[in-house]
């Protein structure tokens, strides 16, 4: 058999001449697919019967009748499972290559994503899941990641433009991206290169 898969059966077990005998191969269908598994006995391939079992092992058994000559069984086929990724980015760039499958048994690597404004904070399946950079090599099932963003912040300074205001007013404002400011209010009073008080001066903004 191909892989560790198992197939369970008496290696060198005598079977009479135009006896029978049966074989088993058993799968994890959470791990492995089996829509490509072979089976055969000296060349000649068998039906695949329904499988018993449950969600986290199946077992195929197999029935060889009229036995005449030594038995040769192969099985091939069976591979890792592959599942489905959905990536969503909320308004967001994916950058490079995306993905939408990952296979059970290697580690997939999550791309990265830009935003104007923003700041990538990372995929999440939901809110109580830290963020994630890559699918483990044990992880089944299908997936989706949504980005989680965070806004970018920016600080508002102000200049006097050599005004001779009189009154002081705050050196900076913070500001957050797509939100708006309140800059703040400009002095009311100002004085001239020598220090007299200019009457009617009015702050424009």
């Amino acid at each position: 058999a191909e892989g560790s898969f198992p197939v369970t059966y008496n290696t060198g077990d005598k079977v009479k001449h135009g006896s029978s005998y049966t074989f088993t191969v058993t799968v994890d269908p959470q791990q492995q697919s089996v829509d490509r598994m072979q089976v055969s006995v000296n060349g000649n391939l068998l039906a695949i019967p329904a499988p018993t079992g449950n969600d986290t092992q199946r077992t195929y058994t197999f029935t060889v009748k009229n036995v005449t000559k030594d038995q040769d069984v192969q099985v091939s086929g069976i591979e890792s499972r592959a599942y489905n990724v959905a990536l969503r980015p909320e308004g967001g760039t994916i950058v490079g290559n995306s993905i939408n499958t990952y296979t059970y048994g290697e580690v997939t690597e999550l791309p990265t994503a830009e935003r104007t404004g923003y700041a990538f904070a990372g995929w999440f399946e939901n809110e109580a899941v830290a963020s994630s950079t890559n699918i483990s090599a044990t992880e089944t099932g299908d997936k989706t990641y949504y980005a989680r963003w965070t806004a970018n912040t920016y600080t508002v300074k102000y200049h006097d433009n050599d005004s001779f205001a009189t009154e002081s007013i705050a050196e900076t404002t913070a500001g957050t991206y797509g939100q708006s400011v309140t800059l703040k209010a400009g002095p009311e009073k100002y004085k001239d290169g020598v220090g007299s008080d200019v009457a009617n001066a009015q702050f424009l903004g």
